[in-house]
């Protein structure tokens, strides 16, 4: 599932990675498929970084929600990044 591990310096590790939308958003009634799929997104970056503070790019937002609120697309590239304190 992860594609590219890279480290840029030792404050930071940004992954390449594609999430499957369909799955998370699956047997969801219509209006509510778009925030599930966000919210989703968030837990699943959440168990993968091991991190609570979890903040989506906009873009991505507007690329979910491109298609409206019912009808999403079914995978998305995203690039995941950690800051270490």
């Amino acid at each position: 599932m992860v594609k590219k591990e890279q480290r840029t310096g030792l404050t930071e590790t940004a992954i390449d990675t594609t999430i499957n939308v369909h799955k998370l958003a699956h047997r969801v009634q219509f209006k509510k498929k778009a925030p599930t799929a966000l919210k989703g997104i968030k837990q699943w970056v959440a168990k993968m970084m091991r991190t609570s503070d979890v903040r989506i790019d906009p873009k991505l937002n507007q690329f979910v929600w491109s298609q409206g609120i019912r009808n999403l697309p079914n995978r998305v590239r995203v690039r995941i990044s950690r800051k270490r304190n």
